[in-house]
């Protein structure tokens, strides 16, 4: 199934560039920047290799790709009697990525060293993962498999290392992997849904419900102090959930919590600046 031959990389010129930390930001935390429980899309890639802690991950990648036909219902007991072309929705997942391969390539800021073949499967592997991990977040679809997401602590830095801003899929391709998935719970709902739903129970302090229309700049809380502005904690679902009381003059914002993935947090998003 997958083609070993070396292929060209085409790189396009136009666009946003997923690519790696800049070596003077990595260099300041190199930790704030690497996946500690997955690695997802090729530039990490290499980190498989070497940081055995990342295993654990990979092999649910596999388990939810061969899951996924048996929760569609798809019947692939007699897989191997039948014609290549009637095998199943599941070969015809990997040819979609083999299709979506090249333009996939020309998401990243460097050439890509892995064979055609390898590509699509890598990127058949962590889509179906991304997706199946968001469905299940937001449908409630657990089974005895996925007990290790039940912890809050793996949730929590599954979460952080999906916001990596070198370990990214471009988002057409989870996009299009939801699309040629798509169950009947999945009607009511749609993949931006999925993708909010997922990053509001993962990192609620950052992640606003629901999105803003219209973004405002205000001006400094030490200006506005000034004025006779007074500041309220409140507890909210993420730092975004700011209210303010016109009659009492009160700005009522939640807290901010510190912990061990807040630097990385900030690190990436500046990069993603």
């Amino acid at each position: 199934m997958f083609e070993l031959a070396e292929v060209s990389v085409e790189s396009s010129s136009a666009g946003f560039k997923i690519r790696r930390v800049p070596e003077h930001l990595r260099t300041e935390n190199v930790r704030a920047y690497e996946p500690q429980i997955i690695t997802i899309g090729p530039l990490n890639h290499h980190l498989r290799r070497k940081k055995t802690h990342l295993a654990e991950m990979q092999k649910h990648k596999v388990l939810y790709l061969k899951k996924l036909p048996q929760r569609r219902g798809e019947d692939l007991s007699n897989l191997l009697q039948r014609r290549v072309e009637d095998l199943s929705n599941l070969v015809r997942y990997w040819v979609t990525m083999r299709e979506l391969e090249k333009r996939a390539r020309c998401c990243y800021a460097e050439p890509i060293e892995m064979s055609k073949g390898y590509v699509a499967s890598m990127l058949l592997l962590d889509a179906c993962f991304i997706v199946e991990i968001f469905r299940k977040f937001k449908l409630d679809l657990w089974d005895d498999d996925d007990n290790v997401f039940w912890t809050s602590w793996v949730r929590q830095k599954l979460g952080r290392d999906l916001l990596l801003a070198d370990n990214q899929l471009p988002l057409f391709v989870l996009q299009e992997f939801y699309d040629i998935t798509k169950m009947p719970e999945d009607e009511e709902t749609n993949f931006q849904d999925l993708i909010l739903g997922f990053f509001s129970k993962g990192v609620p302090r950052f992640i606003p419900l629901p999105y803003a229309k219209n973004w405002n700049f205000i001006i400094s809380a030490t200006n506005l102090k000034e004025a006779g502005t007074k500041f309220e904690k409140i507890e909210g679902e993420s730092l975004f959930s700011i209210d303010f009381d016109i009659d009492a003059g009160i700005i009522k914002i939640p807290a901010l919590t510190i912990d061990d993935d807040t630097e990385s947090f900030f690190r990436n998003i500046s990069v993603y600046e």
